[in-house]
């Protein structure tokens, strides 16, 4: 359903932004996006999300979302700058422990279904 890279800009437009995972979807009829996927396991990698997403968002970009999967609850999920990272990439999910919903949730916003 999706092409994978790994270690990859989103956009050639972005180079300086390399997610751990970026998801193209094959069908691209109904306009999927490009997802740039993080995995965290320190903050720094989730406001390297939110850099992305905002820039993504400075251009006008509809086409690409940001998600972040986090491996844990160890990061300090309560500081100002995790808030805003979750407040405002496409899409968050913690993993260890609920894996498998986790993978789905990032998999609805990489690839939704069509209506």
């Amino acid at each position: 359903r999706a092409d994978l890279s790994r270690s990859a800009p989103v956009d050639a437009s972005m180079q300086e932004f390399s997610a751990d995972a970026v998801l193209r979807p094959r069908d691209r009829v109904g306009k999927s996006p490009t997802t740039a996927v993080f995995f965290v396991q320190a903050l720094d990698t989730m406001n390297e999300a939110l850099m992305l997403w905002m820039e993504a968002r400075d251009q006008h970009r509809s086409d690409i979302r940001v998600a972040a999967l986090v491996e844990d609850g160890n990061i300090n999920l309560s500081s100002n700058k995790a808030q805003r990272a979750f407040n405002r990439i496409d899409a968050t999910a913690i993993y260890r422990g609920d894996e498998k919903a986790a993978i789905d949730r990032i998999e609805r916003i990489a690839l939704p279904v069509a209506a």
